[in-house]
């Protein structure tokens, strides 16, 4: 074909150097062309066969591959392959173009496989387990590797060189490969051990000080973990500092089904006595004590039975205190909280005493989770058990302000 087009120009009377170059340009022209027609084919036929198909069938990777514009990647092939068999046609210089259309054709595949690999990714996000067990790692190892491999097989195309050149070139600088990739290759490894062990996963609430994260994880990736903290700033920490150094994990409190109360009140051990007479039957009077008082008067009666001649000796009988009774009615009271989870463990408990004061800890849990709920119902409890302790003739521990002392000055004066 090329020696009869050639005869033909220059029998139209151009130069033969010109001529050959003409011809080689006619044909690249037409090679192009029939490309292109390909091409619009494909669009326009093609293309919109396999939406109807996807559209039909039942299978949901079909549809997320379509979107990921999967198939029009498949597409771009047929005309490279048919560009690629005619190249030869070419008289001069079609080493470099057959070259070129090849390096086209790794790229398109890199191209077509990094969707499908996206696709898959897309298509396990669906399910419930994503949530438990991210792939993001594993999927960009493969489109790392799938680079690797296409860049490699892409220089080698233009270079019309052996791919075992290139690889053993790269052998030779694996030490530079290695500090390169650091981060890629501590993270890969990190990425497995936190799948394996389920240490964290999307959507779970973490606390790492050393990194002033603290809040929900919105993204696991091949090199970090993103954290939305609750002030809405984002937090990037590198994913194998969270196999190396300390982190608090949240989720289990929310799969217990509970948030915990922790916290003291201090009472003035001063104000600390035995109950009179008068104090027990004030404390009978108190709905969440009354049935405790009743109890406790009899049992303490049928034990000081025996020391009726030693009245006066207080401390060989059992006598209630207003401590004790305190404690009882914090008892009686979580149980009857709307917001406290009566069914978990509830303990209110003394503590080592301390200059501050006698600790009297609760320690409860709440029938929700959410921070929102969690914090009103702790401040009702604490607002409440501070209000009511003076009924118990106690007095709350608390440091001397400069007010107090002016008010002493005041009323020695």
């Amino acid at each position: 074909m090329n020696k009869y087009l050639n005869d033909i120009l220059i029998n139209a009377g151009v130069n033969g150097f010109i001529s050959i170059y003409l011809v080689d340009l006619i044909l690249l022209g037409t090679i192009f062309l029939i490309a292109f027609l390909v091409d619009f084919i494909e669009k326009k036929f093609f293309l919109r066969f396999i939406e109807k198909l996807v559209g039909k069938t039942k299978n949901r990777w079909d549809d997320i591959f379509l979107e990921r514009r999967g198939f029009h990647a498949i597409a771009q092939i047929p005309p490279a392959v048919i560009a690629y068999l005619l190249v030869p046609l070419l008289t001069i210089n079609h080493l470099i173009i057959h070259r070129l259309i090849s390096t086209y054709i790794v790229i398109m595949v890199v191209i077509i496989i990094f969707r499908f690999i996206k696709s898959l990714e897309k298509l396990y996000e669906e399910h419930e387990v994503a949530k438990k067990k991210p792939i993001r790692v594993y999927v960009q190892v493969l489109e790392i590797m799938t680079l690797i491999i296409g860049v490699v097989i892409g220089i080698s195309s233009l270079l019309n060189k052996s791919p075992a050149i290139l690889l053993s070139g790269i052998g030779a600088a694996t030490a530079i490969i290695l500090l390169v990739f650091k981060d890629l290759i501590l993270g890969f490894v990190a990425g497995i051990q936190i799948n394996t062990n389920n240490m964290i996963k999307l959507g779970d609430w973490i606390e790492m000080p050393s990194h002033n994260a603290d809040g929900d994880v919105i993204e696991i990736n091949l090199t970090t973990v993103k954290v939305r903290n609750f002030d809405k700033t984002i937090t990037n920490i590198p994913i194998y500092a969270i196999v190396s150094n300390s982190f608090r994990n949240w989720m289990g409190m929310h799969e217990f089904g509970g948030r915990r109360i922790k916290r003291p009140i201090y009472i003035d051990m001063t104000s600390i006595k035995i109950c009179t007479p008068h104090m027990i039957e004030k404390y009978k009077k108190i709905e969440y004590l009354s049935g405790y008082m009743t109890e406790k008067e009899e049992e303490v009666r049928v034990h000081n039975e025996k020391y009726e001649d030693e009245e006066e000796e207080k401390v060989n009988r059992r006598n209630l205190t207003n401590i004790g009774t305190f404690r009882s009615y914090v008892i009686s009271y979580l149980k009857e909280h709307p917001g406290i989870d009566s069914s978990k463990l509830l303990l209110v408990r003394q503590l080592d005493p301390t200059e501050n004061g006698l600790p009297l800890e609760v320690y409860a849990f709440t029938n929700t989770t959410a921070w929102t709920e969690y914090e009103p119902i702790q401040a009702d409890i604490f607002d409440h058990l501070l209000a009511v302790i003076p009924e118990f003739d106690l007095r709350v521990f608390q440091s001397p302000s400069g007010l107090d002392i002016k008010d002493g000055f005041r009323s020695k004066v």
